[in-house]
This record gives C-alpha cells, structure tokens and sequence, in this order.
C-alpha cells in the first residue's frame, strides 16, 4: 500500500533543502502529497506580490492533491485543543496546525511535517505524523 501525505508548510518551505527535496520529489512526482484549505492559505502568506500569490496558487493546485475540510473538522479541532489544554500544551500548538491535522485524521492520511506541534497533537490523538526529515536537521 502506498502513503499518501497531508503537506504541512513546515515541511514544504524546506524543499529548498537537499535532503528534504530528496523525501518530498518522489511522493510529488507519483501524487502522494495533498493539501487542504488551511494549507493553501498557509503557503499563500509567503507571497511576496499578487504575482507571486498567483503563482503559488497555480503551483499548489497541479502538484498537489485537494482533500476537503468538512465541518465535522471543527468540532474534531476543537475536541484536540480541549485535550491539549489538560496538557498544558492549548497555547503552544497553532490553529491552523490543529484544522490541518484534524483534516488528516479525518482522511485517514498522515501528516507530512517538520513542527513539533503535530508531534503534541499526534500523543493525543494517536493519528500518523510523519517528519519529512529528522527534527533538528532541516
């Protein structure tokens, strides 16, 4: 069975990096990585122009697949935060990191990432995270 990967912009903005250009071009070039609503938006931020927004735009939806973000994602975001929060750990993870694991674990997908706030998610809820290279060398 091959993996398909929710992409977190964590991992994607490290493409730049040999060894994660190395994990990443083979699950792209045989479309095995995907993104969600959250996702887009996350990558649209780092556009420097309306140019270069549009270009990003264009490059997120012919490389990588859509999965959607159905409202049920929510109230499953909302249920992770609550949990993380007996941790300690409610401030510390970002939203746009609780929806795009919430979407993953939806799908039944892991997550691609180089954060360690899907690590804390991933104690609670138990769903696949996957680094795209060992933490600390990217």
């Amino acid at each position: 069975m091959t993996t398909r990967y929710l992409l977190d912009k964590s991992a994607a903005y490290r493409a730049h990096l040999p060894a994660v250009r190395h994990r990443l071009e083979p699950l792209m070039e045989r479309g095995l990585l995907a993104r969600c609503g959250i996702t887009d938006l996350e990558f649209g931020v780092s556009a420097r122009s309306r140019e270069d927004h549009r270009t990003l735009g264009t490059y997120r939806r012919d490389a990588l697949e859509y999965v959607n973000t159905p409202d049920t994602v929510w109230d499953r975001a909302w249920e992770i935060q609550e949990a993380l929060t007996d941790k300690g750990f409610h401030r510390s993870v970002k939203i746009p990191d609780l929806i795009i694991a919430a979407v993953a674990e939806h799908h039944g997908i892991p997550v691609m990432h180089y954060d360690q706030d899907f690590e804390r998610i991933a104690a609670i809820t138990r769903q696949p995270v996957e680094w795209v290279v060992a933490p600390g060398t990217a």
